[in-house]
């Protein structure tokens, strides 16, 4: 995915995760000279709260990423409350943010909030993508069917793209 992505643009490209999990993604995307940030909204991976999570094996790999790029490529945040990202005391716009299976786990008055943050560090050509998980889940706070969400995109100025959206093709 990280190569189609380099090959899509064709060039080197701001890069942003929203709710990076462990940053592996933006840690492959750095690879290609992309300026890559991750936000995660959770506080499970800061290098001060690990030591509570370490003993699982899976855990550590998660970690290994922040140990190293905490508070250079990887910060937590609420990404439904107003942030900015700079570099060199200038605010970056981003050609490409994701969100992977983040959005249903922010409540939905604040949906809104979300999309004007991602309206607001994207390019004039840049793209949003991601993937919203339809299932019941502990921290799934907003578990809403397709139109909702075609909704929410639309009244933020997004358009839905692809072949099928969010149905499957049978």
């Amino acid at each position: 995915f990280v190569t189609e992505l380099n090959n899509y643009f064709d060039r080197p490209i701001n890069y942003l995760d929203l709710g990076c999990s462990g940053g592996q993604f933006v840690v492959d995307m750095m690879k290609d000279n992309n300026l890559c940030v991750g936000l995660e909204g959770s506080d499970y991976s800061i290098p001060d709260n690990q030591k509570k999570y370490e003993e699982k094996e899976s855990n550590q790999k998660r970690f290994m990423n922040w140990k190293k790029y905490y508070n250079k490529n990887l910060f937590t945040c609420d990404i439904s409350e107003p942030f900015s990202v700079q570099s060199d005391d200038i605010d970056v716009k981003f050609n490409l943010i994701s969100a992977w299976e983040v959005l249903e786990h922010i409540p939905a008055n604040k949906l809104d909030n979300l999309f004007q943050n991602i309206y607001k560090h994207l390019t004039d050509d840049g793209i949003f993508v991601g993937s919203i998980s339809l299932s019941e889940e502990k921290w799934h706070l907003t578990v809403e069917e397709p139109p909702f969400w075609e909704d929410v995109f639309k009244r933020n100025g997004f358009k839905m793209v692809g072949e099928d959206n969010f149905y499957d093709s049978e």
